[in-house]
């Protein structure tokens, strides 16, 4: 998508001195957890999108303004997830979104007056977000599954994109291996405390503190082998 940012924020997005991942959060908070573009085709490369974005800037009869031309890599969708959308060899367009949540693992961006230099960031995990809906369409749908997924948008984002009061941009974590076996890890943790008594309690003066003598003699050296001074 082509950005139109404040002054003061299009600066620091493409200041490559800051942190990547912070400016991406920046850009991403500015659009809207929920506001990825509805209107265009997406991609299945990152260079065609850049493409797209370059022939969109001089085929547009507006003035001439710096721009950040962006792009977001979103996960795969499963095909069960997919809603209504019209796909070609290289992209996909969705037909009236309904808001569909999709995971997003980063973003890369440029400046449409330096479109060499790119800012890139990764998100690990992935950043829970949404494609908005497509608004100009009633809102109301015959189709079960359609409306489901506009309520299920609107239950964490304003008309506007922005996360609702209480919501947070959640991220995918994976599944901890320890979950669910807190028991067992206990069962394993006093195994272990009662060998390492067992162990103790078999060697005699272990428990008891009782340390090894010392020998407090000091070897003194003969004087016939004491080695002879230079003078």
């Amino acid at each position: 998508m082509r950005l139109f940012l404040p002054p003061g924020l299009h600066r620091i997005v493409h200041d490559g001195s800051r942190d990547a991942a912070e400016r991406a959060e920046l850009v991403l908070s500015h659009i809207g957890h929920g506001n990825l573009p509805h209107d265009s085709a997406w991609n299945t490369t990152e260079h065609a999108a850049f493409e797209d974005l370059f022939r969109e800037q001089l085929l547009s009869t507006e003035p001439q303004r710096p721009a950040t031309h962006l792009t977001f890599h979103v996960l795969p969708l499963r095909d069960q997830d997919l809603p209504l959308h019209d796909v070609k060899a290289t992209w996909v367009r969705f037909i009236d979104s309904p808001g569909i949540e999709v995971q997003l693992a980063g973003m890369s961006w440029r400046a449409s007056q330096r479109p060499s230099v790119n800012h890139s960031a990764v998100f690990d995990p992935p950043v829970d977000a949404a494609i908005a809906p497509q608004r100009s369409k009633d809102t109301s749908s015959p189709n079960h599954d359609h409306a489901m997924r506009r309520l299920t948008y609107r239950a964490r984002f304003s008309d506007i994109g922005d996360l609702l009061p209480g919501q947070a941009p959640r991220r995918t974590e994976e599944a901890s291996p320890y979950a669910g076996r807190e028991a067992d890890i206990r069962a394993m943790g006093a195994r272990l405390q009662k060998g390492i008594a067992e162990r103790a309690a078999g060697q005699p003066g272990a428990a008891s503190g009782q340390q090894a003598p010392t020998d407090h003699h000091v070897h003194q050296q003969d004087p016939g082998q004491q080695t002879p001074r230079i003078r």
